[in-house]
């Protein structure tokens, strides 16, 4: 539809022209960025001691780069020193696709809401993950390396899994509510949110 209003446009631009070479040429007006809303740093919920945070910068319009880094507290509730920082070695680059009135489940077992969804696909280079901070030890146990985060009193594992293929193509939703960022995966013709993140 948005093709058919656009060559409406340039036919009336056309016909109001007239002949002869006296048009004063016009500037090419640039491209809505759909995604503009979501450029900023993000923030997820503490979750027993740690916190997703996502920088998202906009490249060019429609396309969103993300950048991905966990942090490790000392304390369950996220409270203390940073003891470790998981990173990843590349980006997610994720592409407008559309704008859509669909539905969300914003929680488990809670009842579809209706929204508009913007649709995007995401891709990413090969890459690899990193943790590192004062209480990272990097181990192989049974001949799987891993990293262990010691936080005094427990104590958390991540297997390191070397390389990861690249992707592409992959389907989600995003949605922002005030300043709160959901990023979504699709569930039969409805959303269910991945994970939520608030605004820094």
């Amino acid at each position: 539809m948005k093709r058919f209003v656009l060559l409406a446009a340039i036919a009336i631009l056309v016909s109001a022209c007239g002949g002869g070479g006296g048009d004063s040429p016009t500037t090419p007006q640039a491209p809505t960025n759909k995604l503009a809303a979501y450029v900023g740093n993000w923030s997820a919920d503490c979750s027993s001691h740690q916190i997703d945070n996502v920088a998202i910068s906009s490249p060019t319009a429609n396309t969103l780069t993300i950048n991905i880094r966990t942090d490790y507290y000392a304390a369950a509730n996220c409270t203390g020193a940073i003891v470790a920082t998981e990173t990843e070695t590349a980006d997610v680059t994720a592409t407008y696709v559309d704008t859509v009135d669909s539905s969300i489940v914003f929680t488990p077992n809670a009842s579809a809401t209706p929204a508009k969804v913007d649709r995007v696909t995401a891709s990413s280079p090969q890459h690899s993950r990193s943790i590192t901070g004062t209480a990272v030890t990097h181990v192989v146990v049974n001949g799987q390396a891993q990293w262990c985060i010691d936080y005094g009193t427990s104590k958390t594992c991540i297997m390191d899994e070397g390389a990861f293929a690249a992707q592409s193509g992959v389907s989600g939703g995003l949605f922002l509510q005030n300043n709160i960022l959901y990023e979504l995966a699709p569930n039969g013709s409805q959303y269910v949110v991945d994970e939520r993140f608030n605004k820094k």
